[in-house]
């Protein structure tokens, strides 16, 4: 049987947000300086003509402007990993990064501008689906991938 988000409460939390909020989510095409390769950078607009940009790391190769709900998971995916680390070395070896590089230590700053901005706008009621779902494909995130 086929998941749809009707069958996934974590995707429909996150197609409601969506909604709800007027929230805009897309690829950001500049690539600048990202930490890896499977990291993007995603723009999250609002109704306030608020926009925010906030580097993911999209593992899966799953972010496509398409896509607005999987992008909104790997926003707050990010959201959360930096809110749980203690620091910056805590946050990067979760990330698979490497702490002693610039531009990762920058990414770490900048998350601490951005997170809180974006749980202004998202809230902290809507989560992202657990990264176990992604690694074996199912659950909300095959739903999301099929969506």
């Amino acid at each position: 049987m086929k998941n749809t988000s009707e069958d996934e409460p974590l995707v429909a939390a996150l197609l409601r947000a969506i909604e709800e909020r007027g929230l805009r989510l897309s690829i950001d095409p500049e690539e600048g300086a990202l930490p890896a390769s499977s990291w993007c950078r995603v723009l999250l607009a609002g109704r306030d003509d608020l926009t925010l940009s906030i580097e993911v790391d999209d593992e899966y190769g799953d972010a496509t402007d398409e896509k607005p709900a999987l992008l909104l998971h790997l926003v707050l995916a990010t959201c959360e990993c930096y809110e749980e680390a203690e620091d910056v070395l805590e946050w990067a070896v979760e990330a698979e990064l490497d702490p002693s590089e610039a531009r990762v230590q920058d990414l770490f700053s900048r998350l601490g501008d951005v997170v809180p901005r974006i749980r202004e706008v998202v809230g902290r009621e809507v989560k992202a689906v657990p990264a176990w779902d992604f690694t074996l494909n199912s659950g909300a995130a095959r739903a999301l991938r099929e969506r």
